[in-house]
Parts: C-alpha cells; structure tokens; sequence
C-alpha cells in the first residue's frame, strides 16, 4: 500500500466503529458530528447526508450514491468523472453483521464476490473474481480481519491466479490514536469491513505491509516491508481536522483537511 493510495483512499470514502453500535457513542459526541468536506490542495469532497444517512459523496475524481434498507448500507454506486455508472457494490448482512459482498463492474467485464463468517472479533473470508462476459475466473482468494477496539488491526489475504499458478499473499497490521475518526458517526460505516479506510473508530497512525509472491507453489519473491506513518490535528471534541502521512520515510505528504457539519 502506497502513500498515494493511501491518500486517494482517504479523498474517495474519504472513508465507525467496526463492532461498536450508534448506542456505545456518548452524547458529547453524538452521531450528529460528520464530515462536510475534506480538502487535499485544490480538491474538494463534500459529503451529503439524510440525518446520519450518507447519501453521497462526491470528488473531482467522480461520486458515489448510497442506499440504505433501515440502517444497513445494501448498495453503493460509483460514478466516474463524466457522470456515468461505472461499478455497483451490494451488501447482505446477518445477525447486524456483513456477509455477502458483491461488486459489478456496468460494462460486464468484472465481478467479484466476496463471503464472510464471524468468529468472535475476527472474520474469514473468502472471494471469487470472474470475467462474466468471457465466463473467465480471474481470482479467487481467503482471508483473514481482525476486529480490535472497534477497528481493524490486522489483515490478511492470500489470491490465487489458476491462469499463472501463482498466488500472492500480504499481511497489514495498523495502529490507532485514541481519538475519533471523522467517518465515524455515519450510519452503517461501521459495518462495513470490506473497506479498512471506512471501518474505523479511531485514527489510523501506523501500518506494515509484507507481501510474498508464490509460483508452482514454492515461494517466489519477497517485497520489502512496507511502513506508513500518519500525524493528525484534532478538533476540541477529539475529532481530527488534519491528516499528513508519509510512506516508507520517504516525508510527509499533503494535508488532508477535514470540516464537520
């Protein structure tokens, strides 16, 4: 994971308490506090809400709108630039937990899905990537999240390619604040593991990342662990308002700035 995926992250969710319900959030800091915009140089994403329903998001780079069946966030639909429906993700949930993830690409070209079981703080995973349009499968894959305080702390993921008999696995382990993330209080965010940038409640202040490439089953190559570090500014009800991080010790990058409603 690289800095600047790191940052587009933040700009694109700009993306909750992984098993912390809306109930565990004291009143001084009540679900009212979100996020209106968050600002990197010369770009702009604003957020949009229903109470504490997300209805939108949007950045230079495209918007994502979101619908919701009670509490629970089913689908996301992502739209590029030009304003054209490019991907779909839709969710099932059991027990106020994420089970099915299913993600579409409009043109047919791609769809993965994806199947989780929870034990205890942690969740298994399993994943499947196809081409539907040349009945190809691409990926498939298991995994492994681990639930800590409300956020993910470790993750594992090893993919299989059958076209190249290869697979790749990583393992990322990340370290919080004790403050609050800004996306925290947006309803249904909290669900949401699939994405470790919006199943957060606090900040994330650290990350490594070890990635082992195998081939014919033998292990093939071993990227360098990769580091993340991450300071924050905070507003006076502990929420941060600005984010800098850097990659590898290569310096920090651009501030990330946060406003609320």
């Amino acid at each position: 994971m690289n800095f600047k995926k790191y940052a587009s992250i933040i700009l694109v969710i700009v993306l909750a308490s992984c098993s912390k319900s809306k109930d565990d959030i004291p009143l001084s800091v009540s679900k009212y506090i979100i996020p209106e915009k968050v600002i990197q140089g010369s770009s702009i994403t604003t957020f949009s809400y229903n109470e504490n329903q997300i209805l939108e998001i949007n950045s230079p780079k495209g918007k994502q709108v979101f619908t919701y069946t009670d509490d629970l966030i089913t689908k996301i639909e992502y739209y590029n630039i030009d304003g054209l429906l490019v991907f779909v993700n839709s969710y099932t949930y059991e027990n106020q937990r994420l089970k099915t993830k299913v993600r579409k690409s409009v043109n047919g070209d791609y769809e993965s899905t994806t199947i989780y079981q929870y034990k205890g703080n942690n969740y298994d995973f399993t994943f499947k990537i196809i081409n539907p349009s040349l009945n190809l499968e691409l990926k498939t894959g298991i995994g492994t999240i681990v639930i800590t305080d409300g956020n993910i702390s470790q993750k594992y993921i090893k993919t299989f390619e059958p076209s190249k008999n290869s697979s790749t696995s990583s393992s990322t382990t990340y370290v919080y604040d004790n403050k609050y993330n800004y996306l925290k209080n947006i309803l249904g965010f909290n669900l949401l593991i699939d994405d470790d940038s919006k199943c957060r409640f606090n900040n994330l202040i650290l990350f490594t990342e070890e990635t082992m490439y195998w081939y014919d089953g033998k292990l093939s190559d071993t990227k360098p662990i990769a580091t993340g570090e991450v300071k924050m500014q905070y507003n006076s009800n502990n929420y941060v308002t600005e984010i800098q991080g850097s990659y590898n010790g290569q310096g920090l990058g651009d501030k990330v700035l946060i406003t609320y409603l």
